[in-house]
């Protein structure tokens, strides 16, 4: 499955969740609550998999693992956040989500076992 963050995956987040892509990326880690992990999730999948409700993403996070979800959203998260110079080192996940160019990997990111 595809895992797409760009500007119209953090608009849409921010609709549904009623939080500026700022506090989404505050949230966004270890220990986020699973309600919000599947909602970035659902987001996440969107472009390339609209057909999925947030029922059935649960049901995505339920076989392939809470942990590895996690760590699979928050890994598509950084990616769509590079540094913005050569020669710094890539902030973590919640500060370059906050302080970055949004620009959606279009990578592959949950294992065709999911699902």
């Amino acid at each position: 499955m595809t895992l797409l963050f760009d500007i119209n995956t953090l608009c849409m987040l921010e609709d549904k969740l009623n939080i500026s892509a700022g506090e989404i990326a505050e949230l966004a880690g270890p220990g986020m609550r699973l309600g919000f992990l599947r909602t970035l999730l659902w987001a996440g999948l969107h472009e390339h998999h609209g057909d999925l409700d947030l029922k059935a993403v649960g049901l995505l996070i339920h076989g392939a693992g809470v942990e590895v979800t996690a760590a699979k959203v928050i890994e598509a998260l950084v990616k769509a956040f590079p540094a913005s110079e050569a020669g710094k080192a890539t902030p973590g996940p919640r500060k370059a989500a906050r302080t970055a160019a949004v620009a959606g990997t279009g990578q592959s990111s949950l294992s065709s076992g999911v699902g």
